[in-house]
């Protein structure tokens, strides 16, 4: 989760909160990868394959093809601008 979250606690938790609150939506008995999965996912905008809870070995995805952010040098962040 830290990995995929890029290190940012409070991304940690809202794919917690995220994940809980679709296992509860569709009924589920327990809460799954798969639940994280799909969350990460739709926020991050990446095919499943490369999704870091849906991948054999997270280590190996590249975080660079979804959406980055930067840090501005007083410690803010901001949306990384894309290449034209």
């Amino acid at each position: 989760m830290i990995y995929g979250s890029r290190g940012r606690f409070g991304l940690v938790a809202e794919t917690t909160i995220q994940a809980i609150d679709l296992a509860l939506s569709l009924e589920d008995d327990q809460l799954s990868r798969d639940h994280f999965a799909e969350v990460w996912g739709i926020r991050e905008g990446v095919k499943w394959d490369l999704n870091v809870f849906a991948a054999a070995d997270w280590r190996i995805v590249p975080l660079n093809g979804s959406k980055r952010l930067e840090e501005e040098p007083d410690g803010r962040r901001r949306k990384k601008r894309r290449a034209a």
